[in-house]
């Protein structure tokens, strides 16, 4: 017993320092953050870009239950739909105000752990920063940052994912490993693209360990599997996949491709 809690005290020194660090990295983007609303306040009732498409979904899901995507869509964007839905009913309801809220907020989450990766890939606080400051102070990832586009959802779960998978390869751990898939099954839900990154992380830990290791490899990929086959069946047997969504022969094909049923 004495040897367990002495094994845990120690880890927790371990990590005190370099929570107190990832927080002082919190802390800088927060005010780079509170000075991007001074110059551009994220509250209005407008769509910006494409996110028209994205919102109608949150809409229909507060005002119906259900889940509708707009045949303008092509990501998936399962997970942000839930997540901004879930934001919109707690601030009251509907605004484009609270999805552009919470699209600033998962970006947030993306720079810290954009720089909890670089540092796990052994890079020093101070380029792990710099880092960090290229992709959040970047225009495009500003200007994504204030809409409600599949972009950020996407790459913040994709840095989540990443970050906790390469925990995992390198310590073993499969409880990161487990964490990862479930990151990597949001940015799946967020992107289609999503679905690369447990194949990535299960080759990544092959040649580290020259074998394969099975119960890892199930830990990575296992719900990322689940959720694809899940959201698979039920966009072409259950909702129908949108007209985005659908190849190129089968759009030309269509009497109305250019003017979808319901946008």
């Amino acid at each position: 017993m004495k040897r367990a809690e002495a094994l845990v005290s120690r880890r927790l020194e371990h990590r005190s320092p370099y929570l107190w660090e990832l927080a002082g990295v919190g802390g800088l983007l927060a005010l780079l953050y509170a000075l991007w609303f001074t110059v551009a306040s994220p509250v209005g009732e407008f769509p910006i870009n494409d996110d028209w498409a994205y919102a109608f979904s949150v809409r229909h899901l507060l005002e119906t239950g259900q889940l509708k995507l707009s045949q303008w869509t092509s990501s998936s964007i399962i997970f942000q739909v839930f997540l901004g839905s879930a934001v919109a009913w707690a601030s009251g309801g509907f605004t484009f105000t609270a999805l552009r809220l919470t699209t600033l907020a998962v970006s947030f989450l993306g720079g810290l752990a954009a720089y909890d990766l670089f540092r796990q890939l052994r890079l020093p606080s101070s380029a792990a920063l710099l880092g960090t400051l290229v992709i959040v102070a970047n225009p495009i990832f500003m200007y994504l940052s204030y809409t409600f586009m599949a972009d950020i959802y996407f790459l913040t779960m994709m840095f989540v994912s990443v970050s906790l998978y390469t925990r995992g390869v390198t310590t073993g751990s499969r409880r990161m490993l487990l964490a990862g898939s479930v990151a990597a099954a949001l940015a799946y839900l967020s992107r289609q693209l999503g679905m690369f990154l447990p194949p990535a992380a299960a080759i990544a830990l092959v040649l580290k360990q020259r074998r394969l290791p099975w119960p890892a490899l199930w830990a990575i990929g296992l719900i990322p599997a689940v959720v694809m086959i899940t959201h698979a069946i039920w966009l072409w047997f259950v909702h129908g996949v949108p007209w985005a969504s659908r190849p190129a022969r089968s759009i030309r094909a269509s009497p109305n491709c250019s003017s979808p049923a319901q946008r």
